[in-house]
Order: structure tokens, then sequence, then C-alpha cells
């Protein structure tokens, strides 16, 4: 995996931060394929903020909590925090609910409170996509030499 991670990142390093999304979807796929052997904050952070963000562009904030661990949501939220992304890290731990409860087995009917609070989370980031990318891009450079001892 190093070797393609590098060389991820040699391309990744060529294109704006705008553009990142076609590099930075590979090194997704790459460390979420192993994501539950890597048991490391600044991937966990990476593969929790670039899915939280994808999913909710395509499908919507809701959709990225129903199928995510809420422990592995909950270390990148403390990742954040300790790193100094507070705003970050309040915004992505206001979705996190506990939709594996069985009463919303099959039916899906969540409280009217889950639902406004996702589309509060979608709102942000659909007003703050310019700045979620950057930091994305940013990220993945600042933590480079991490990612590629793997």
């Amino acid at each position: 995996m190093n070797t393609q991670i590098r060389l991820l990142f040699q391309k990744l390093k060529k294109v704006d931060y705008k553009d990142a999304f076609t590099v930075e979807s590979d090194i997704f796929m790459h460390l979420y394929r192993d994501k539950d052997k890597i048991d490391i904050p600044f991937v966990k952070t990476f593969i929790i903020v670039s899915g939280w963000f994808g999913t909710s562009e395509r499908s919507g904030a809701w959709v990225y909590y129903e199928c995510t661990s809420i422990e592995d949501i909950k270390q990148a939220v403390d990742h954040l925090a300790q790193i100094g992304e507070v705003e970050l890290s309040n915004i992505i731990a206001k979705g996190i609910h506990n939709y594996h409860d069985e009463k919303y087995a099959d039916i899906y009917e969540y409280p009217q409170e889950w639902i406004d609070e996702s589309k509060e989370i979608d709102h942000w980031i659909h007003a703050n996509e310019d700045w979620l990318k950057q930091w994305i891009y940013n990220y993945l450079i600042r933590n480079e030499e991490n990612f590629l001892k793997l």
C-alpha cells in the first residue's frame, strides 16, 4: 500500500485543492479498505471527514450517520477537537445519534430533532464547501509523512 499511497500523494501535490477530490477519493479507498486494521486517529479522522463530506454532498448527512460506526465518529470528533478543529468537531458531533436502535429498525422514523439537525449539518457543509475541500487537502498534505509510514 505504501507505494500506491506515495504515488497518490505525488499526484495530490500537483493539483489545486479544489480538484483534490480526484486524488483524495483514491486515497480514501485505499485507507477505507483497511480501516479496521488501521486504528490510528489521524487516519480515522481523514476517513470520517472525507466520507461525511462526500455522503452529505450526494445523499445528505443523515445517511452517513446511519451507516457509520458511532465509535469511529466519536474518535474522529475527539481527534479534531485535540488538534484545534473545534467547529468541525462540533458540527460532526451534532449528528451522532443511535440510528441503530431497534425501535427504528425497518421503519426509520427518527425523531424530528435528528432530521432537523441533519438539515443544519447539510446546510453548514454546503455553506463551507470550499473551506472543507481546502481543509481535507491541507490535512492530507500536513500528514503525508504519517500516511507514508502506514
